[in-house]
């Protein structure tokens, strides 16, 4: 198995079992950890979030009466009160190595919309036990997170405790959404495997397309051929990719438009150009008129009698 390209790989000393989380005051904590080939771990709970992130080799998840094989780049939440413990697989090539996220919302006691939303992680993790994948959302916001996250805590620098807590927060919304993206039946019953590939890099560019997204990111993403992903996407979607992205970026910039007093300059901005200049020619392609025009009219007209914004 080659070495995730998630993260980079832990330099630790493998260990033979389970690393040690203390959770500081300020109630996030992340532990990583290198397993050596003995390694065993007895059951254990947790009286707070714990989030598994996959770096390299491959484990199983054994959790309530469930078993999750976890391989890099796999998320899993295990929910506070929850017996689990791991059992790496006897036949992978490469040791596990992983990061262990440790959340505990009774550390923010003042906040209670942090509170609000582990309650929420809580119960999605609960209803739903099974690893977020390395096709989903979640899982290329994460090793940005995580990056800057071990910085923090590396370096302890001025604040350090305020921006581990407010990347936490980031973290737990990001993870809670990422549940929402559950397969559909029909989605289950989806033979062609490319096709479904393709419907979940659109999911995550429908979420993040005020990123710098790229062909060769969203192509690594599916796990196709660069060929392969932008010929399937054509056919499933009816445009190229960036034509897509384009298209929902327009649609978040209609909606600023018509609804906010920001300016033009911002909502560029704000839905992912760089390039003022760009942004008008791709928002005239689309709508037939320049953001401006495209605001004196909105302003004037109802809601429902704004034109649509079609896919082309």
């Amino acid at each position: 198995m080659k070495p995730s390209a998630y993260m980079p790989k832990i330099s630790l000393p493998p260990t033979a079992s389970p690393v040690e989380v203390s959770i500081p005051p300020y109630g996030v904590y992340i532990a990583e950890s290198q397993h050596e080939r003995n390694f065993t771990m007895e059951p254990m709970e947790n009286d707070y979030i714990k989030i598994y992130f996959i770096l390299d080799g491959v484990t199983d998840l054994h959790i309530r009466d469930t078993v999750a094989e976890l391989s890099p780049g796999s998320v899993f939440v295990v929910p506070p009160g929850y017996e689990h413990y791991l059992k790496d697989r006897e036949d992978s090539s490469t040791p596990l190595s992983l990061y262990i996220i440790a959340l505990d919302a009774s550390s923010f006691p003042r906040n209670s919309y942090f509170k609000k939303q582990i309650s929420q992680l809580t119960e999605k993790a609960r209803k739903e036990l099974r690893p977020l994948a390395k096709h989903e959302y979640l899982a290329y916001d994460l090793p940005v997170l995580l990056r800057r996250m071990l910085y923090e805590q590396e370096l302890k620098t001025s604040g350090y405790e305020t921006a581990l807590q407010g990347l936490a927060q980031y973290l737990s919304v990001a993870v809670t959404r990422a549940y929402s993206y559950v397969p559909t039946v029909q989605d289950d019953l989806e033979k062609n495997k490319s096709i479904k590939s393709i419907h979940e890099v659109a999911r995550f560019i429908d979420n993040n397309f005020y990123k710098q997204l790229t062909l060769p990111m969203v192509t690594k993403m599916s796990g196709l051929s660069t060929r392969h992903f932008s010929n399937c996407f054509k056919e499933t979607y009816g445009v190229s990719f960036i034509k897509y992205v384009h298209y929902k970026r327009v649609k978040h910039a209609q909606h600023l438009l018509a609804f906010t007093n920001r300016r033009i300059m911002s909502i560029c901005f704000e839905c992912g150009f760089t390039d003022q200049t760009h942004f008008y020619r791709i928002f005239k392609r689309h709508t037939g008129m320049s953001p401006r025009r495209y605001r004196n009219m909105a302003r004037k007209a109802r809601p429902e009698d704004l034109p649509s914004l079609e896919l082309k």
